[in-house]
């Protein structure tokens, strides 16, 4: 089949390219990642942690990916919401509810009832430290109300990039009994159906690929596979007879990046920066262990075999032949070596802190404490910020943004997004982040706010009317969205319509009765002066 020939020669030319990476990532993934040693569809090999003598390197990553998860991604939490730029119509009540509406729809598609997403998510993340990208792909289960997610192993990733350098081209090369392959399904059905598949031996492996790539026959509102922004296929190098063509509105396979290399398809991550710290880790703690042996268990000097052996060296035992009878000195010594164990242990602890440090370990323990103060929330330097924010915002814009947007289109498309407002119009529906993490990415704006009212209060008070050219109602929102985690801390802007216009209310009701009081008691000295003169005039009168 010339179209089976076709993802087997670009398959190829795939991983022509990844081999200049695979190197280094095996080095990886024996220090982070001793599961995920194999980049081999067909080599599946046991774990082996055999040259793991400090575990930190470990730790660090399993801390990076259960911070990013219960700090970006956490069930408990309203992770995201939809918005637009135009805050004052997004404010407006019919706009307001429609986004509120439609974000929780967004948020169900996340749940248990409908996809394993939340339990994909460290493994995606683990990915994403040790070797920095990390692909996960979801398919729309049709008919089933389902979606099914699940983190690619890196092994399995082939990838491509567009002139822009995102991911356009993704190969996934699998390996799959042939009981499993008949309980396959694509967007095109089942895989059970295909009659190579109903052939296979049950047992037996075979080695699949899923190609996802560019439809070059795409046209905007086509119908079908016109209207597809990707083709897709799979196919077998081990089972030639099988291919199976399918299409994808927007591309399934989600791949945040780290740090990105010009001209390479693949970034580099964490694990690359303190790979060297790590190896170096292991060495140490290994010598270490050596020396504590030297120490515990030093070798026996002896002159002579038939005196002693390792053997009869035991607690409480009486060494015989081990004195000389003539002037009481030992016949036998243990050889001392010079260790100084507090020097190792400060290096230790300098290669342990710099791992930690490239895996944001302290920034992910202090988002985790809820006694966290105002003041360690601000404590982190922007140096800090500046460093992590770009490779924070990566994880959005490459993973978690375009898998919200699909599944905004595959509820669009399956009839579960009303008719938007029509002041929506025209406006450009975004995905807003607002986990503690993304909280963290403004702190440095709500700062700069803070140092601005702080330099403008010695300005205001000698000169009150400049004042005037603040807008009180944006510095609170600034401040509430760098400081502050709840966001139920600001009202409704209709409540605070309400609430100014029953105080205007209020304060014209005061005004009046203020005025009516003026008025009344004016006309009570009227009313008291023209008594007491037409008294006069009566006195005199008489």
């Amino acid at each position: 089949m010339d179209e089976a020939n076709f993802i087997l020669s670009r398959q190829s030319d795939l991983e022509a390219e990844r081999s200049i990476e695979e190197p280094l990532w095996r080095d990886i993934a024996i220090l982070f990642r001793p599961d995920d040693r194999d980049f081999d569809a067909h080599n599946q090999r046991r774990r082996d942690d055999t040259a793991i003598f400090d575990a930190t390197q470990i730790y660090a990553l399993d801390n990076f990916a259960g911070g990013l998860f219960s700090q970006m991604t956490n069930p408990m939490n309203k992770w995201f919401g939809l918005g637009i730029a135009d805050k004052d119509l997004e404010a407006y009540a019919p706009v307001k509810k429609w986004l509120f509406r439609h974000t929780l729809k967004l948020l169900a598609t996340f749940t248990d009832a409908v996809s394993p997403f939340y339990a994909e998510v460290p493994a995606w993340f683990s990915n994403l430290g040790a070797f920095g990208w990390a692909p996960m792909f979801d398919e729309e289960l049709v008919g089933k109300a389902k979606i099914a997610d699940r983190a690619i192993p890196i092994g399995e990733s082939f990838i491509d990039v567009d002139a822009q350098g995102y991911v356009n081209t993704f190969h996934r090369k699998f390996s799959l009994k042939g009981a499993q392959a008949r309980g396959m399904s694509d967007n095109a059905g089942t895989w059970s159906s295909d009659p190579v598949i109903s052939r296979l031996d049950e047992k037996q492996r075979k080695v699949y690929i899923h190609c996802v790539w560019p439809n070059p026959g795409y046209v905007p509102g086509g119908k079908g596979q016109r209207g597809a922004q990707f083709l897709s296929a799979y196919g077998s190098p081990d089972v030639p007879d099988f291919y199976r063509e399918g299409f994808y509105f927007e591309f399934p396979y989600q791949v945040p990046m780290w740090n990105r290399r010009s001209g390479r398809a693949y970034p580099t991550g964490p694990g690359h920066l303190a790979r060297s710290d790590a190896a170096m880790l292991q060495e140490m703690a290994r010598s270490e262990i050596v020396a504590a042996q030297f120490a515990a268990e030093p070798p026996v000097l002896v002159h002579d075999k038939s005196v002693i052996t390792a053997a009869d060296i035991e607690p409480n035992t009486v060494l015989y032949g081990t004195m000389n009878a003539d002037n009481g000195k030992r016949v036998i010594d243990t050889l001392q070596r010079s260790q100084d164990f507090k020097l190792a242990r400060e290096v230790f602890a300098d290669r342990r802190n710099a791992i930690r440090q490239v895996f944001l370990f302290s920034i992910m323990q202090l988002l985790s404490r809820p006694e966290m103060t105002a003041t360690e929330f601000l404590g982190f330097s922007k140096e800090f910020l500046q460093l992590a924010a770009p490779n924070l915002v990566r994880i959005q814009q490459g993973g978690l943004s375009p898998k919200i947007a699909r599944r905004f289109r595959i509820l669009e498309r399956a009839g579960q997004i009303e008719p938007p407002p029509p002041e929506l119009a025209g406006h450009a529906i975004n995905v807003e982040y607002v986990s503690p993490l993304a909280k963290l990415m403004k702190v440095s704006e709500a700062q700069g706010v803070t140092q601005f009212l702080n330099a403008m209060a010695p300005v205001i008070q000698a000169q009150p009317e400049t004042a005037d050219n603040l807008d009180g109602d944006r510095i609170a929102v600034m401040l509430a969205d760098g400081y502050v985690t709840d966001p139920s801390v600001l009202r409704n802007p209709d409540q605070v319509q309400q609430i100014r216009a029953g105080r205007a209310q209020a304060q014209q009701q005061a005004a009046k009765l203020q005025a009516a009081e003026q008025a009344a008691n004016i006309g009570a000295t009227v009313a008291h002066a023209q008594q007491a003169g037409t008294l006069a005039k009566k006195r005199a009168a008489a």
